[in-house]
């Protein structure tokens, strides 16, 4: 959306630059399962953005402790958290 938006630029294709940075790297890419999805719905958050609710169900679903510096994740009582 930030590169839709302007705001962001990835060179060349925001998809081609999101691959290139994954090959190699430590991170790993996992799909939002239908667990995940339900997940983001029972998460409390005082906002319905969709891009943290499936990152905070997706650390709360596989048992992970969500590294960020968001401060809304951050007092997120359903997750472990850590601050970035």
């Amino acid at each position: 959306m930030l590169v839709e938006k302007g705001r962001l630029a990835l060179r060349p294709n925001a998809v081609s630059w999101i691959r290139q940075a994954l090959d190699g790297s430590s991170v790993v890419e996992i799909p939002i399962s239908i667990e995940i999805a339900m997940a983001s719905r029972q998460i409390i958050l005082p906002h319905q953005d969709l891009a943290d609710r499936f990152i905070a169900a997706s650390a709360r679903i596989l048992g992970l402790t969500l590294v960020t510096s968001d401060r809304v994740l951050l007092d997120c009582s359903d997750l472990k958290t850590l601050q970035a």
